[in-house]
């Protein structure tokens, strides 16, 4: 899926846990070793001010649930785009990474909580 000059806002996944994951957007592809894969394009796009009790509050790309099955995020890249003031109850307030890889190019995550991207160090060019 590609989103050109678009808005994800102000919406809501309710709940708590890993069920109430993605906020904004939710990117799987499925179990491990699920075939076709994933893609999720955001250019010149805004993923602002959404919420959930779980992870990625802006952009879950994947969701470990609990036991043997997560379901895994497929490629994910932002081109000229901003994930800012979303808010995650466990971690990802802007983006949680769960597989596969997070592209940002000329992209800002920022004035997310409890954290811009996690987990900590796996997406180039996000901090916190």
């Amino acid at each position: 899926m590609t989103l050109n000059k678009s808005e994800v806002n102000g919406n809501t996944a309710a709940g708590s846990g890993p069920f109430s994951s993605g906020g904004g957007i939710v990117s799987t592809q499925g179990q491990p070793g699920w075939v076709p894969t994933t893609t999720l394009t955001l250019n010149n796009s805004v993923v602002k001010n959404n919420a959930v009790g779980g992870y990625g509050g802006g952009i879950a790309n994947g969701i470990p649930l609990p036991g043997p099955m997560p379901l895994i995020g497929g490629a994910l890249t932002l081109n000229r785009s901003k994930v800012t003031g979303n808010t995650a109850g466990i971690h990802g307030g802007g983006i949680f990474k769960n597989g596969g890889p997070v592209t940002l190019t000329a992209s800002t995550v920022t004035r997310n909580t409890p954290d811009n991207c996690a987990p900590p160090g796996s997406i180039t060019g996000c901090t916190g």
